[in-house]
This record gives C-alpha cells, sequence and structure tokens, in this order.
C-alpha cells in the first residue's frame, strides 16, 4: 500500500483499500463511529467492500462548504458465503471503476456513489440448473442466466442532519447484474435519535425489496421439456425450474430498530438495539432480535 501527496488537496493512493459505499464505510469497523451496535443491514451487508488498485482523492473549501471527491479503478477477489444454500461463493469483479462525491456545511451533509464493473461468480445450487439446460440444447439461456463478466452496477446516495442535540439521516441503494439470475435490489433507511447528555436513545426504518428477472427465452422452453429434480428425481418442465431460479431472487423487507446508546466513559459507549424484521412474502420468517455491543476507542 502506498500514497502519494500530489498537493495540499490532492493524494493518490494504490494497494488493497476499503470502497468508499457508505457513510460509514470508513469507519464499519470503529463501533464507536455510530449510533447503532451495527449498521443497517439491508444497506451495509453487500458482497464486497474492499478493492485492489489505485485511488485519486482530492479534496478542498468552496467558501464555507467543505467538498471531497474519489475515483478509484481495480478488482476485487472475494469468498463469502452463497445466499441462496450458504455455500462458499467465489466473486470477481474486474475493471471495477467508482466515483464518489461528498459535501457538508455545518449540520448538513450528502453523499453520493456510482460504482460499476464486470462480475463472474459461481453457486453451487445453481450448476444442476445451468447443466440441464445446456444438455437440453438451452446452452444459450444458460449463458444468459450464468454470471461470467457481467456488468454489475451499484448507487448510493445519503443525506443527514445533524443538529448536534437531534439527528435525521437516510442512505439509499441500488444494486443490479445485468444479465443473470439475481434481482435487481434497492434498500434504503430512515434514522433519527436525541441526544440527551450520555443518552442516545434512536429509531431506524428499513426497506428492503429484490426483483426478480424475467426472460423471454426462459418462457419460449417447451413444457415438454422434462428433467429430474428435488430429492426423488422427479420429472418436472425445465422451464418451471429456471423461473424458480429466476423467482429466487424475489424478497421485500421492513425493518424497525428501536435502540439507547450511553457514552458512561468519554471514550466508552454501551448500546442496546430492538431489531423486528417483517418478510412481506414470507410471514413465517418474521423475527425479533435483541443485540448488545459495547465500543471504545483508545484515546
Amino acid at each position: 500500500y502506498f500514497t502519494y501527496q500530489i498537493s495540499g488537496t490532492s493524494k493518490i493512493s494504490g494497494g488493497r483499500f476499503r470502497m468508499p459505499l457508505f457513510k460509514y464505510s470508513s469507519s464499519l469497523d470503529v463501533g464507536y463511529s455510530y449510533h447503532w451496535t451495527l449498521p443497517p443491514e439491508s444497506i451495509y451487508a453487500v458482497t464486497f467492500n474492499t478493492v485492489e488498485g489505485v485511488r485519486y482523492d482530492f479534496s478542498d473549501f468552496a467558501g464555507d462548504w467543505e467538498y471531497q471527491f474519489q475515483l478509484i479503478l481495480g478488482a476485487s477477489d472475494d469468498v463469502f458465503p452463497s445466499s441462496i444454500d450458504g455455500s462458499p461463493l467465489q466473486q470477481d469483479i474486474d475493471n471495477i471503476f467508482a466515483a464518489s462525491f461528498e459535501v457538508q456545511r455545518d449540520w448538513f451533509s450528502f453523499r453520493t456513489l456510482y460504482a460499476r464493473g464486470d462480475i463472474s461468480s459461481g453457486v453451487s445450487a445453481v450448476a444442476p440448473i445451468l447443466g440441464a439446460l445446456r444438455q437440453t440444447g438451452f446452452a444459450g439461456v444458460a449463458d444468459l442466466l450464468e454470471i461470467n463478466e457481467d456488468e454489475g452496477e451499484f448507487f448510493e446516495a445519503g443525506i443527514n442532519f445533524d443538529f448536534y442535540d437531534w439527528f435525521v439521516g437516510t442512505e439509499y441503494i441500488n444494486t443490479d447484474i445485468k444479465r443473470s439470475f439475481f434481482g435487481e435490489n434497492t434498500a434504503y433507511y430512515v434514522t433519527a435519535g436525541l441526544r440527551l447528555g450520555a443518552f442516545t436513545p434512536h429509531i431506524t426504518y428499513e426497506y428492503e425489496e429484490s426483483d426478480p428477472k424475467s426472460f423471454g427465452e426462459v418462457d419460449a422452453i417447451p413444457l415438454s421439456v422434462l428433467v429430474p429434480f428435488g430429492p426423488g428425481g422427479t420429472d418436472v418442465p425445465l422451464r418451471f425450474v429456471t423461473a424458480g431460479l429466476l423467482d429466487s431472487g424475489e424478497g421485500e423487507f421492513k425493518t424497525i430498530t428501536l435502540g439507547l446508546r450511553y457514552d458512561f466513559q468519554p471514550n466508552m459507549a454501551f448500546k442496546v438495539d430492538v431489531i423486528r424484521q417483517d418478510n412481506e412474502l414470507l410471514s413465517s420468517e418474521d423475527a425479533t432480535l435483541l443485540r448488545f455491543a459495547v465500543n471504545y476507542v483508545f484515546n
């Protein structure tokens, strides 16, 4: 990792670093920097957040306004649990381009980011379906659904109002992998809190929605084409199996968090959050979570 200071307002860095995807990206591992036990997972639980490459930073003032700009070029190579079956999933992202802009003045701040890259990824649970498509003469459909150097895009925007005694903030994201079986994902949160001495009660509302993809090539698969599927190997129409894969990308969740932060020392905070999540498509998966945390920073 290296950093070269070009001038008093700009610098260039190279190596492995965290992507500036969100408001708290630079301090994500420092729990003391935010009021929750963990930031809203509908926004912050993305499958990549580091990149190997180069980054250009520029920051300056325009009157009372302070602004920052970042430009990133690079690649990412990560392994994480698949959201479909929990198996290890290799994800490679090449040709990453990302640009972020942030401006702030007194109690107001705004930031936004756009990123894109060429994504290759394999999910073991999907491989049998892609194999069945190729074996029955529908290799084109398999290539369409497979994530192999497909363009992915990510957009984020956030606004915060912090008057010290109270604050309101929001972030919004949109994620999509073009021409793949993964659905387009949209999520946002709105949070507000009061600072009452050492205590900070707060509330956060989150919404997340994933829209399944629809391809005419899948609808064109004849119902007469059958493949063995499931534990018993029962023959079912390949069109239904493939459509089920696309529908697996559908989801809608609403989450409310009530929390309290207590700064019992100048550098230590105790936090408790009560989190209620409702699955709008499958109510049997509704859940309530009680979470505690103690965060500190060294003086």
